[in-house]
């Protein structure tokens, strides 16, 4: 939901986050680098910052989850940003490509019927041109060839059938092995197929049951008690993110659960279109700017005040999600925002180490004294 990292100009900063805060600041009359500026800082290193007493930051822009853990921890929270929660995201089965029919049979199958389809041609065409009297067809090697191919896929040309008794014995054997061969391989390829689609059977949370699934450690806690059993992973870096991903389409894990805003982001940038979020969210929790614990409460009112009016004005926080969560390119928020953004939300595009970050790298507002 922030695209900072790596970024020298806070200008350059952005994500749906960094553009509702401008909004806000806007609203309240507030000037970039006047009276304010951004700072992008690891996730982690964000709340401990605004757990600090003698932290450096007025408040984190970033959506921090409304959750016990961080309540514990003292944060004083805005009017949510975000409806968030755990979503599932699951890798489409791997077609093979245009070669997919050849995973039937082995390769050196397939070369043995090559190779028998030629033998067999030559074989009635040397019967064929060798056997004296009116009846012989010689169609010779090419018309042969042409005829034992046909046969292999069931197909007939206008070739003629064989006239000896030796040939037609050998049409006949060589029928009966291809007819063999082509329900083998309708019953391989039907079976392949089944397999793929029973990888992908996932449709919500009450398929993760049995189901290999993967999270990030931190949220193991909370999906302690569920029906299914999550194997959880770090989550610092980009590589980490990248490994996610990796994950699912390698199929060694048939799901990722993460927060929502992540996983939409995930399938938005994924390369080949091929990650899809499945179900609808569960566990739901809000995401809010967080206030150190000695944040004056004026502030906070006036930064909720500003998203109620934003909101309920001018559908400011809609828009915002429709731009950077699902690729709108009309309208407002799009004009302005959109732009910077080089249609990053489409699956087309391949997933940037910048965004695929997701929400572990976020923005921390600084605010001149």
């Amino acid at each position: 939901m922030v695209m900072c990292e790596g970024m020298s100009d806070p200008a350059d900063f952005t994500g749906y986050q960094v553009a509702l805060w401008r909004e806000i600041a806007t609203d309240l009359g507030l000037q970039e680098t006047k009276d304010w500026v951004f700072s992008c800082v690891d996730w982690n290193m964000m709340l401990e910052d605004l757990a600090n007493a003698n932290g450096s930051c007025s408040f984190g822009a970033a959506g921090v989850e409304v959750i016990s853990a961080n309540i514990d921890l003292g944060f004083k929270f805005s009017w949510p940003i975000y409806k968030s929660g755990y979503h599932i995201l699951v890798a489409a089965a791997d077609d093979g490509g245009v070669w997919s029919f050849t995973q039937a049979f082995h390769w050196s199958v397939w070369l043995l019927l090559g190779v028998t389809a030629i033998g067999v041609s030559l074989l009635i065409t040397a019967v064929e041109c060798m056997t004296h009297g009116n009846k012989v067809n010689k169609r010779g090697l090419r018309g042969w060839s042409w005829y034992t191919t046909a046969k292999l896929v069931q197909n007939t040309v206008q070739v003629g059938d064989p006239h000896t008794w030796a040939s037609k014995v050998l049409v006949l054997g060589y029928a009966a092995l291809t007819v063999v061969m082509v329900h083998l391989f309708t019953a391989s390829t039907a079976g392949i197929m089944t397999a793929k689609n029973l990888a992908n059977d996932i449709k919500g949370v009450d398929d993760l049951a049995g189901k290999t699934v993967q999270t990030w450690e931190g949220y193991m806690t909370s999906l302690r008690d569920t029906s299914y059993d999550a194997v959880g992973l770090p989550w610092d870096t980009n590589a980490d993110t990248a490994a996610f991903v990796d994950n699912l389409r390698s199929h060694r894990y048939q799901a990722l659960v993460l927060d929502t805003a992540t996983i939409m982001d995930m399938a938005s940038h994924a390369e080949h279109c091929d990650l899809f979020p499945v179900g609808g969210a569960f566990q739901t929790f809000d995401l809010s700017i967080a206030f150190p614990p000695d944040a004056p409460d004026g502030l906070i009112s006036n930064v909720s005040t500003s998203m109620v009016r934003l909101q309920t004005e001018g559908a400011v926080l809609d828009e915002l999600e429709r731009v950077f969560m699902h690729g709108e390119t009309v309208g407002k928020m799009a004009d302005i925002y959109g732009k910077g953004l080089d249609n990053a939300h489409t699956c087309a595009d391949a997933l940037s180490d910048d965004a695929a970050g997701g929400q572990r790298v976020d923005t921390v507002i600084h605010f001149k004294q």
